[in-house]
């Protein structure tokens, strides 16, 4: 009896899905698990043996009725790619799914994306922290005319702007009274990648 050989062509393209670092699944039309690389086997804590031929919604109960049915069903019935975002309770993660449908089924792509949601938590918190304190706060871009590219009520306050929005259409170089200050800060900050108790002259636009 003679066993099916995979191909060059295929083994290739197994050994280059077992590398990558997303967790990928194939489903056929009935949603039944036909492929799992390694690392999808990691994040769903089976292998690949175990939920071949297992309907997703079987084999993940908690998967019924959400976010991930609906995206899924929905790009196997109208043949169109699609993405979302998911929280995994049962690994605390957070997911970018993406759904590749073909005539055979569905190829499905997580990427853990957890790190990327705690800083941007970790940011808003940040924000909400300097939006709060009594003092100008602004943020520009590199460079000796980088505009604002933050600021926060203080400042707004400070130099008797109109919002935010009009605060970030100036940048540091136009609120100093003397030009050479702004060079003299640079230079320091260029050197010591800090300044502490730097005095200087600033102005409004409106000139005061």
């Amino acid at each position: 009896m003679s066993s099916k050989r995979e191909s060059p062509e295929e083994s290739v393209h197994q050994k280059t899905l077992e590398r990558v670092s997303d967790a990928i699944v194939s489903v056929d039309t009935d949603f039944q698990y036909t492929y799992l690389n390694q690392k999808a086997e990691e994040l769903l804590g089976k292998t690949e043996s175990e939920l071949l031929g297992e309907i997703i919604w079987d084999a993940f109960p908690d998967t019924q009725n959400s976010i991930a049915q609906d995206r899924i069903e929905k790009a196997l019935h109208t043949n169109q790619k699609t993405q979302y975002e998911r929280y995994n309770e049962s690994v605390d993660s957070w997911f970018n799914v993406r759904v590749f449908p073909d005539t055979d089924g569905l190829t499905i792509f997580f990427t853990d994306i957890t790190e990327k949601k705690e800083r941007a938590v970790e940011l808003e918190r940040y924000e909400q922290i300097i939006e709060t304190l009594p003092v100008a706060v602004g943020q520009n871009a590199p460079g000796s005319e980088g505009a604002f590219e933050y600021v926060n009520n203080g400042m707004v306050e400070m130099f008797g702007l109109e919002s935010k929005e009009k605060a970030m259409q100036h940048s540091p170089a136009d609120l100093y009274a003397d030009p050479q200050e702004r060079e003299v800060f640079n230079k320091k900050i260029q050197a010591n990648g800090e300044v502490h108790d730097f005095a200087l002259e600033l102005e409004k636009p409106s000139g005061d």
